[in-house]
């Protein structure tokens, strides 16, 4: 029996509103969306994150830097398997002074995807584990 697949237009990002920055205006915010929805059991979707970041912040690269900050991840969706890694849109590649090495980031927009393979229904969110920096100081390794 085929299980039909909501879409996942509207994932629960709201958790960055929460824990411990609450009441603090976090300096990135996310979309997603799944294709195609919707999808059945079995079959391969394609989870895209778009991040927005406030001027002056960035978010990571999916690759990681040796001793350096969290690479950014589409970690989880509910009902899926990871068929792949996270893929980027193409990040810049700079000496960081938070980390005093080289690494890979993004500034004012991000899009990360991710596919996954239907197992079982799927929830109606994603986790996404990222960390975002300004040049003076690095808010801690997050998952949303």
């Amino acid at each position: 029996m085929k299980t039909r697949f909501f879409g996942l237009t509207a994932l629960l990002f709201l958790l960055l509103t929460s824990g411990v920055w609450a009441g603090t205006p976090l300096p990135i915010h996310f979309t997603a969306s799944v294709s195609p929805s919707p999808a059945h059991v079995g079959e391969v979707v394609i989870v895209t994150v778009k991040a927005t970041v406030d001027a002056g912040w960035h978010v990571y690269s999916v690759v990681p830097a040796a001793n350096g900050p969290a690479a950014t991840e589409i970690t989880s969706l509910p009902g899926g398997t990871a068929a792949g890694s996270t893929t980027e849109d193409a990040p810049i590649q700079k000496f960081d002074p938070n980390f005093q090495t080289q690494v890979a980031y993004h500034e004012g927009a991000a899009t990360f995807q991710r596919q996954f393979r239907l197992m079982g229904p799927a929830g109606k969110s994603v986790t996404l584990h990222y960390q975002t920096c300004n040049d003076h100081i690095c808010l801690p390794p997050t998952d949303v």
